[in-house]
């Protein structure tokens, strides 16, 4: 039966090739010392299969007999072509399937003792410290883990590995709701939860279609796609590191109230992961054909992040997170309230969080305005104050702590690259489209945005277009092009200054369309500074300079600009030279 079964799954011409090779011959002196017995033969070549199960029927106790073998052999558990399910949660290292057509139903399975209580599958030795003697490598490949949970769960949790193999992976997480109407959580369909020192993500997609969440509709509790994180016993072992875990060329559909992906060190560092070149999809209530009126929001989709557990000295004060990447996604999201992609967390100034990058993602950002069911109306419901979030929505954003200030030195290096942007909000245009970045480098952005960057140290070049103001208190740009759709007034200004802190401020080599240069507003530190060279273009018919703030200094040299109705305005000091502002020379 094992061996017919082995033929139909893997190839009838492979089980002949090895019947008739010479190791095939010497299996068959079965108990004596010239061979080994065909079963361990098979075992070792083929792999172990999961026996005496029919579709739909539980296969807990033979997937884990089946591992047992694969243990001592080396080799994978096999899964049938067809939907098994699980009582009860398993361990097991090596999993193979037919794709598509192979699957677990974890519907009902009836949680253990942790990490058993948890997850419905875990790896053999799983421990919340890496052990270098007990460490797994572990395989999953070819099947479907789905569920229309009951019960809270998570699908797939691994710690204290080695390394990981997970192709042609299917992880669905259906909506189910509980005896009081809520939807059941899926917390992860796939946690790298502690101490794991690398993995390969490839070629899996990621339903998590549940519309769960937290304490209200919009507050995090819903369950996510993929956890990276490092939730270690002792994060100041060096051993005790999440690293090197690679996502690439996936699919993910997600709505819940939780991110979609986090990279984030619980109690020890998480370093060197990358989410790379996948299509995201942050869907909407009507993508999973329920009601609008049990929309649910998510403050962030994707995010790198510390996150002190509050464990104490020698454990939350080793969260750090460092040299994570996010690159080359394509990503449509519709249903977040404030961040897409999100580095940092305010919450955690003090965590090491640094060189982590944001790099040629594609982001298309939906902000639904509709009176009953959107963004501002749920948030409202779910008892937040007056004040629409569309304020405060920032899609590629990093926290640096307080006042922006770095979490480890001066400069952080995390950094922001060839990012784009393109928000589609209805009536209501989201508040910024990057804020907190060290650098931002070739940023594009466009569509229903009031301002372009906030608060970043350095910006190079990139396209930016925007309604009202482009860089507000970002204290070096450097050649963007730049347009104001709805200038206004000369408020509205390529470079806005209103920060209490002063300090000094340049933009070099701009290319403008619409609205003025430059404007220090009065709440400017008096000892602020603005540098203007190189600028060219053309503004809107008010004052190119405009400075409120009695100390601050206007410099600028070698602008030539069309439009503006005078060179400068307010009770700033100005020193120009060698500008040309419409028909007017310095």
């Amino acid at each position: 039966m094992a061996i017919d079964f082995i033929a139909r799954a893997l190839g009838v011409q492979h089980a002949r090739r090895l019947a008739s090779s010479k190791e095939g011959d010497g299996a068959a002196l079965v108990g004596t010392a010239a061979g080994m017995p065909l079963q361990s033969i098979l075992d070792r070549r083929v792999g172990v299969p999961v026996a005496g199960v029919g579709p739909g029927e539980d296969a807990a106790d033979a997937i884990e007999a089946a591992h047992a073998r694969a243990l001592v052999s080396g080799s994978e558990v096999l899964l049938p072509p067809y939907t098994v399910t699980l009582s009860r949660p398993v361990r097991v290292n090596r999993l193979r399937g037919v794709p598509g057509r192979s699957a677990i139903d974890t519907s009902n399975c009836a949680m253990g003792v942790f990490p058993l209580s948890q997850f419905c599958i875990v790896n053999e030795h799983w421990s919340m410290s890496y052990d270098p003697a007990s460490a797994d490598t572990c395989s999953y490949r070819g099947f479907e883990i789905v569920t229309t949970p009951g019960t809270r769960q998570s699908l797939l949790g691994l710690a204290n590995v080695r390394h990981a193999r997970l192709d042609q992976l299917v992880f669905t997480a259906n909506r189910n709701l509980d005896n009081e109407g809520k939807p059941v959580a899926v917390d992860a369909l796939l946690d790298f939860y502690a101490a794991v020192h690398g993995a390969s993500v490839r070629r899996c997609q990621f339903r998590q279609w549940t519309g769960a969440y937290g304490a209200t509709r919009v507050a995090p509790g819903g369950g996510g796609c993929i956890w990276i994180r490092n939730h270690s016993g002792d994060g100041t072992d060096p051993l005790n590191i999440t690293q090197n875990v690679s996502v690439r060329d996936c699919d993910f559909e997600h709505y819940t109230s939780d991110e979609c992906v986090a990279i984030y060190g619980v109690r020890g560092p998480t370093r060197k992961c990358r989410l790379d070149a996948n299509r995201i999809t942050g869907l909407e209530a009507a993508d999973i054909g329920i009601d609008p009126a049990q929309s649910v929001y998510r403050p962030t989709l994707l995010a790198i992040f510390p996150l002190d557990d509050g464990s104490g000295t020698n454990l939350g004060d080793t969260a750090a997170v460092y040299e994570n990447t996010i690159a080359d996604n394509e990503i449509i999201d519709k249903s977040t309230l404030y961040n897409t992609i999100r580095i940092g967390n305010s919450a955690d100034a003090a965590r090491r969080c640094e060189n982590n990058r944001s790099q040629r993602n594609k982001i298309a950002f939906k902000y639904w305005s509709d009176a009953t069911n959107g963004h501002y109306a749920t948030w409202l419901a779910a008892g937040g104050t007056s004040s629409n979030p569309a304020i405060s929505c920032i899609p590629i954003r990093c926290i640096e702590g307080s006042f922006g200030a770095a979490y480890s030195g001066s400069v952080s290096g995390n950094v922001s690259l060839d990012d784009e942007l393109v928000s589609a909000s209805g009536s209501s245009t989201i508040f910024c489209g990057f804020m907190g970045w060290q650098l931002i480098r070739g940023a594009r952005v466009r569509g229903a945005v009031s301002n372009g960057a906030i608060s970043c140290t350095t910006i190079e070049g990139g396209q930016w277009e925007v309604s009202l103001r482009v860089f507000s208190n970002c204290n070096q740009v450097i050649a963007p092009w730049v347009r104001i759709n709805v200038p206004g007034s000369a408020v509205n200004a390529v470079l806005h200054v209103d920060s209490a802190a002063g300090g000094t401020y340049t933009i070099t080599g701009a290319r403008v369309e619409n609205g003025s240069l430059v404007y220090v507003g009065s709440a400017a530190g008096a000892s602020t500074i603005v540098n203007v060279q190189g600028c060219s273009g053309t503004l809107s018919p008010y004052d190119a300079l405009t400075g409120n703030r009695t100390g601050a200094v206007i410099r600028a040299s070698g602008n030539h600009l069309s439009g503006p109705s005078a060179a400068s305005a307010g009770t700033s000091t100005f020193k120009l030279s060698g500008n040309t502002w419409g028909a007017t020379e310095d």
